[in-house]
């Protein structure tokens, strides 16, 4: 076939030409080549001094070139104008690869079969005499003998220790009561008590300016502290001795109790019952120079109020 001054198609035309006939199996390898060596083919287009293409075509080993073929087509038959051929390299071993793991181990294998019976062994030498054994039971009671003769009494035995107490037992019922007995003598008399004024004191609540109408006195100062007193006794002081005159202050009322100035009424204690802890005077409003109230007071606060009416 005739090729044509376009290189692409000649290219083509050659390298298709050039594979075609390596598979045709035109192109034979040299005798001492090895076919276990490792081969590359490597194909090129090429273009001679007259400007005409041929396939140049180049069998490697192991990176050297060790036969090359060029081909040409000027009648149209592709024909070989050259051949080479270079030494083959020996082959050389490659080193061995590194060791495989081990397999996994395989399973058990089935047991064996029983072994046949060993023959009887020989009578052992005989063994030591053993302990004796356990005494046996009682046998049965024998028959009475005959009474033998009285044998003279012998001596007294020394007295046992006293045994141990018994028990108390349940306590018996009541017995009647028993006549009364004479009065016994008179006991001593027993020492003296205290005194029901210890700690009493004596209130005075002085009017400075004097005054004509009602007054009272605390036993305390503090209110707290006064009704822990109560006031026993109390009174009013109107006038001096030398002063006395029938026309000065009259007492209308006298009693134990504080007053409250709010109301002009006595005050109560919480259960509603009148506070003892002072004492109140009302007055005929007669205005006096002198005027005091006294009050005596005991350190308790038991005494009780009991309140007669009388029907009049």
């Amino acid at each position: 076939m005739k090729f044509s001054n376009k290189r692409g198609l000649i290219a083509g035309i050659v390298a298709g030409s050039a594979i075609a006939a390596i598979g045709a199996a035109c192109f034979a390898l040299p005798a001492n080549a090895s076919t276990a060596l490792p081969f590359q083919i490597k194909n090129s287009v090429r273009t001679d001094a007259n400007g005409v293409a041929y396939a140049h075509v180049e069998i490697l080993s192991f990176g050297k070139s060790v036969w090359h073929d060029d081909l040409t087509s000027t009648d149209g038959v592709n024909k070989v104008v050259d051949k080479k051929v270079g030494d083959l390299p020996k082959p050389v071993d490659g080193k061995n690869g590194a060791d495989g793991k081990n397999g996994a181990n395989g399973k058990d294998g089935a047991a064996g079969a029983k072994g046949a019976t060993g023959a009887a062994g020989a009578a052992g030498a005989k063994g030591a005499t053993g302990a004796a054994g356990a005494a046996g039971k009682d046998g049965a009671a024998g028959a009475n003998g005959k009474d033998g003769l009285n044998g003279k009494d012998g001596k007294d035995g020394a007295t046992g220790a006293t045994g141990a107490t018994g028990a108390t037992g349940p306590q018996g019922p009541a017995g009647p009561q028993g006549p009364q007995g004479t009065p016994g003598a008179a006991g001593a008399t027993g020492p003296q008590g205290a005194s029901g004024l210890s700690g009493a004191v004596y209130r005075i609540e002085n009017y400075v300016n004097g005054g004509g109408g009602s007054a009272t006195v605390a036993c305390a100062d503090d209110d707290a502290t006064s009704q822990q007193y109560t006031a026993i006794a109390g009174g009013i002081q109107g006038s001096t001795i030398d002063s006395q005159a029938t026309t000065g202050f009259k007492v209308t009322s006298s009693f134990p109790g504080r007053i409250d100035w709010n109301t002009n009424q006595p005050k109560l204690k919480a259960d509603g019952t009148p506070r003892l802890d002072g004492w109140i005077v009302l007055g005929s409003s007669a205005h006096t120079d002198t005027l005091k109230v006294w009050a005596l007071c005991v350190p308790t606060a038991s005494i009780p109020v009991q309140q007669v009416d009388l029907d009049n």
